[in-house]
């Protein structure tokens, strides 16, 4: 694989298709389950938060694994990629060290590499929702926007954060422990209708509570999605992408002096 001469992110396109394709393969060999342990993974943490929520402490509604597995693997597709995102250009010094690269392929392999497990896992979604009887109604064709509203959302977050925390390493604890912390009020765990209306408006200060409502209303309900909640996760994800290729461009040059 040779590595373009140019170095605009266009002119690298062939090298994060072929470093994408290289990461999906290795983790199959990793695994004995392969591609299978994709769909096992979410599977596995639907059924903890299930005992714990449903079993346990009585909460949820009928269809309480069907709406958990919607939240979780929508909320894994962002959190992993920004997670992976953010330690993207620190992790690859040495190699930047060596060769003259555009420092955005590295945030973008992680993201196409998330973006891949999560469609394959969110069509398997699709296709069993639709085999138990969910409707499928002309509204599915929002899950068109609200796909890209959440891309844009997590390339946006991992741009940001992939161009500062090459100067300040441990922003990456932080950033996991951030994620931690919004998780719980995202509703992936619970339905947005369920908590007091005073207090809706801060939850919604998450953009991810609203596009997971969004994939909810759609697939379990025949229902569209908030249009503010993906124009709120665009113009999110459009400002905190600027701001981070802006800083990826300006310091093109300082990250290869970075011990």
């Amino acid at each position: 694989m040779q590595i373009s001469k140019t170095n605009s992110f266009l002119g690298h396109l062939d090298f994060i298709v072929f470093y994408t394709k290289a990461k999906l393969e290795a983790e199959t060999f990793r695994h004995f389950a392969g591609y299978l342990w994709w769909i096992l993974d979410p599977l596995f943490g639907v059924g903890v938060y299930f005992i714990l929520f449903k079993v346990l402490l009585n909460r949820g509604g009928p269809d309480y694994i069907q709406f958990l597995f919607i939240g979780l693997v929508t909320w894994k597709w962002f959190s992993d990629s920004v997670i992976k995102s953010s330690s993207s250009i620190l992790g690859s010094l040495d190699l930047i060290k060596k060769i003259r690269i555009n420092k955005s392929v590295f945030p973008t392999v992680e993201i196409f590499y998330n973006t891949w497990k999560f469609l394959v896992i969110f069509m398997f979604i699709i296709l069993l929702y639709v085999a138990t009887g969910y409707p499928i109604t002309w509204n599915y064709l929002f899950l068109f926007p609200l796909l890209l509203s959440q891309l844009v959302l997590i390339f946006g977050a991992s741009f940001l954060f992939a161009s500062i925390t090459p100067f300040i390493p441990d922003l990456n604890f932080f950033l996991n422990y951030s994620l931690r912390l919004m998780f719980y009020p995202s509703g992936v765990l619970f339905a947005l209708s369920s908590i007091p209306q005073k207090y809706v408006p801060y939850v919604k200060l998450n953009p991810m509570a609203g596009l997971i409502e969004g994939y909810r209303n759609i697939i379990m309900k025949g229902l569209p999605p908030s249009f503010e909640a993906i124009i709120y996760a665009l113009i999110l994800g459009g400002i905190s992408y600027f701001i981070g290729s802006f800083f990826i461009n300006k310091y093109e040059q300082e990250y290869p002096k970075l011990s």
